[in-house]
């Protein structure tokens, strides 16, 4: 090695720390890809079959009854279907002297996405901290949540919403703290396309506009004026930009206002779409509408529990049986709001930090144990910081706008009302369901745990619990590996 690159390395220790860190990341997502069987990712093969469907025409295909099995294609948010629909031609191209299959060469699409999504996570935090250790332990947080990982390494449209979400997140708080009008645009076109990739991003977007107006509501009364010399004279990366954004607009608007004016719902059910019979092959719409005629009384126990027979995986119809036993457990039993909060609590980290699909490898107890540990230790840090004054506060203050307002959304008016209905705790209840705001989530615990300790105590902080995320990545998940997770080749 010559004496300049020493030299570089010396001066950049952060940027090899970063490469590092990137290098690894790409290596765990390779390996998965080329590792696990279809059928263990969650939905992979309805999200394959989807793609497939898309790869068949240019635009949005039309339900039909090869496709009833997969759910709705029409009147469902449809990007990221469409440009893997766009990549199943090419899955002929050779990548190695063997065949590739191609849910692998999704599978290794898909991990691009997660690539990028890392990146842009990476651009947030150099973007809100100046702290270089901060940064690189927030780099090994995010790029160490094993569910994070294994999903990036499936094909699945959660990749399309986790990469917009934190392209929209990067660029808002691009415009929050340096005012670069482009990067406003950005954040708006991220916006609108995330809810053609994902319905579950439309709190996100909405706490983000909140988090405009509260941080900047004086620059509404100058915006016409901004927008005249941001478009005038013409630009090309303006132009561009608003042509994107009166693209993925106008597509928005048709997807959700063509489904409320026809059915009255952004997101209608299958059944109003399709009919009934056709809504029934999907083995998901099948499961639940089975469950709340039951719990409507329009089925006998016995008739729902023999209708459950037509849903044909194992593991779908093991769950409906299971959501129709839990249907009979009397009101008076469920968790009051406070006990359901604590199970939902530990259900997503469990299900976050280990790997939850068709089959499941969760964290035990002990295992999270050091995880709440550092939220605790930086929500204490966070709390002490609200009376001080700080110049880096104001971008985590808006960090934990987004995180607490989508945990609350995602917990109050999502998973307690299912659970009210459906009397299961853990249905619909899983830790990738906050990998949207999981930029700003890795965000805070960074910056809280190690910015205001004693250097000492945040070195050390910073070796410890780096250590038990990097086991509890790959190493925890090769060590309980079975032969059932592996494709065979």
């Amino acid at each position: 090695m010559g004496r300049d690159a020493k030299r570089w390395l010396q001066d950049h220790p952060e940027e090899l720390c970063a490469a590092v860190l990137f290098a690894y990341f790409a290596a765990r997502l390779i390996y998965l890809a080329l590792s696990l069987h279809p059928a263990v990712p969650p939905d992979e093969l309805t999200h394959y079959g989807r793609s497939v469907a898309f790869s068949r025409t240019f635009l949005v295909p039309d339900d039909s009854r090869g496709t009833h099995a997969l759910g709705l294609l029409t009147h469902r948010p449809y990007l990221y279907y469409w440009a893997m629909g766009r990549l199943v031609p090419l899955s002929f191209l050779p990548l190695s002297a063997h065949p590739v299959p191609d849910t692998v060469f999704l599978r290794l699409a898909n991990a691009l996405l997660g690539m990028l999504c890392a990146v842009y996570a990476y651009r947030w935090i150099r973007l809100v901290s100046s702290d270089r250790l901060v940064r690189i332990f927030f780099l090994l947080l995010f790029t160490n949540t094993l569910m994070l990982t294994g999903i990036s390494a499936a094909i699945h449209y959660d990749n399309g919403a986790n990469l917009l979400a934190a392209m929209s997140i990067f660029y808002l708080f691009a415009w929050l703290e340096r005012g670069t009008p482009n990067a406003l645009a950005a954040w708006l076109l991220c916006s609108l396309a995330g809810l053609l990739v994902k319905f579950a991003l439309l709190p996100l977007v909405a706490l983000s506009g909140l988090l405009l107006l509260l941080r900047d509501w004086r620059a509404l009364r100058r915006f016409p004026t901004a927008l005249r010399a941001w478009l005038w004279p013409p630009r090309l990366a303006p132009a561009a930009l608003a042509v994107a954004i009166s693209l993925a607009g106008g597509l928005a608007l048709s997807l959700y206002g063509g489904n409320w004016l026809h059915f009255g719902s952004l997101e209608p059910p299958a059944d109003a779409v399709v009919g009934l019979e056709s809504a029934l092959e999907n083995r998901i719409f099948a499961r639940d509408w089975i469950v709340q005629s039951f719990r409507a009384g329009e089925l006998e126990y016995a008739d729902a529990l023999a209708m459950t027979e037509r849903i044909e995986r194992p593991g779908d119809r093991s769950d409906a049986k299971a959501l129709l036993a839990a249907a009979r457990t009397p009101d008076e039993a469920l968790l009051g709001p406070l006990s359901y909060a604590a199970a939902w609590g530990r259900q997503v980290g469990a299900s976050a930090l280990g790997y939850l699909g068709h089959l499941r490898m969760l964290k035990s107890d002990l295992a999270l144990l050091p995880w709440l540990a550092m939220l605790a230790l930086a929500g204490g840090a966070f709390v002490v910081q609200q009376f001080r004054r700080a110049a880096e506060l104001p971008a985590m203050r808006g960090a934990a706008l987004l995180v607490v307002g989508y945990v609350m959304v995602l917990l109050w008016l999502v998973h307690y009302p299912i659970y009210r209905a459906s009397h299961h705790p853990e249905l619909a209840v899983q830790g990738r369901y906050l990998f949207p705001v999981w930029v700003p989530l890795c965000g805070l615990v960074a910056f809280y745990l190690l910015h205001y300790f004693p250097r000492p105590l945040r070195v050390a902080l910073a070796f410890a619990a780096g250590a038990y995320l990097l086991w509890g990545d790959l190493p925890f998940f090769v060590s309980n590996l079975e032969p059932r997770w592996l494709a065979q080749r």
